[in-house]
């Protein structure tokens, strides 16, 4: 009886630690400095559609449709409603074909850039036909994205001061913003400026969000600063190594960056970005099985809320997109809907 009784103790004893361990296991293993509003629950998806490949991005949406690219082809849109998806072929008119491009949706109109000639055109999107080039040959940029019909931002190179900077071109005008010295270097001027480059259309704010810090800046469309932001986390200082090529100025990741603010989308005044960082008030475990997106108000740059999206067969995902009130993402090759509950 007695020895029974030790048994039954040491299985109670063993189970109590178990869970306590398997508690501690979830928690997260190291400590960011900061806490997350954790949602009540995580968004699942209500729709998923195949798409070709793992090259497609967003490249926008319409009022009835939303808009994908294809890294692998340059002349080529999908287009999606609900659950159907159709392939449109761009026509390049008297243009020449881009060998890697960028699509841009901006209804009415659609922008293609090309990547190697750094060429920018743009066609309407009832005919899918380019018919005049805003962007000339030889202005080196490595991002763009349309404020209007005729102007576009671009992420281009200071050379001088080794840094990306930001620049405005108004094609009808031919009003040139040079560069501005909105983006701040704190190490090599590329990958410590490195980052997503986005236009709120409601508001009418061009925001830069860095990849390896805590910092996202609103500027209006003629790259005014309006504000500089600070997302929840506490990465002040982007966490990277860099080297440089002997007998060059040219530099090199010397280990794999931190990345901090993975992708980012606008929408409704409101910045999405999808966190790579775990809070000290999360469970480590679901962390993992989610992607999250902290919200920003725009007005001002204050941190909203947080949303926990269902990730699917346990993918991560690639792009989003946020229109009206539903995300849309990429996993791999599939196209996943989650519908906020507010419009």
């Amino acid at each position: 009886m007695k020895l029974r009784l030790i048994i039954i103790s040491i299985l109670l004893i063993s189970s109590s630690l178990l869970v306590i361990g398997m508690f501690l296991l979830s928690q997260p293993t190291e400590r960011n400095g900061f806490v997350r509003q954790v949602p009540p629950e995580t968004l699942r998806a209500l729709l998923q559609v195949s798409v070709p490949g793992e090259d497609v991005y967003f490249a926008g949406a319409s009022e009835e449709f939303i808009y994908l690219g294809d890294l692998a082809s340059s002349s080529m849109v999908i287009e999606i409603k609900e659950s159907r998806a159709q392939k449109i072929e761009i026509n390049y008119g008297s243009f020449p074909q881009a060998k890697t491009s960028k699509i841009q949706i901006s209804p009415p109109y659609f922008f293609v850039a090309d990547l190697v000639a750094y060429r920018i055109y743009r066609g309407a999107m009832n005919t899918w036909r380019l018919n005049e080039e805003i962007h000339t040959a030889g202005e080196f940029f490595t991002e763009f994205i349309p404020v209007s019909s005729q102007s576009v931002i671009l992420r281009t190179y200071q050379n001088e001061k080794k840094v990306f900077t930001l620049a405005r071109e108004n094609y009808s005008t031919r009003e040139w913003i040079p560069e501005t010295p909105l983006l701040e270097k704190q190490l090599d001027g590329i990958f410590c400026t490195d980052g997503i480059l986005s236009f709120d259309k409601s508001s009418r704010k061009v925001v830069y969000t860095y990849f390896s810090r805590n910092q996202f800046i609103c500027a209006d469309t003629s790259l005014h600063l309006i504000y500089r932001g600070r997302t929840i986390d506490t990465t002040f200082h982007a966490k990277i190594k860099v080297a440089a090529f002997p007998g060059t100025n040219g530099y090199a990741m010397a280990s794999p960056p931190n990345i901090v603010n993975r992708r980012v989308c606008t929408g409704g005044n409101t910045l999405y970005i999808n966190s790579t960082l775990v809070a000290d008030n999360e469970d480590g475990i679901l962390f993992n099985r989610v992607d999250v997106l902290d919200l920003y108000d725009l007005t001002d740059g204050h941190y909203l809320k947080s949303l926990f999206l269902e990730r699917f067969q346990g993918k991560k995902l690639r792009h989003f997109l946020v229109h009206r009130n539903r995300i849309y993402t990429l996993t791999e090759n599939t196209f996943s809907v989650y519908f906020m509950g507010h419009s």
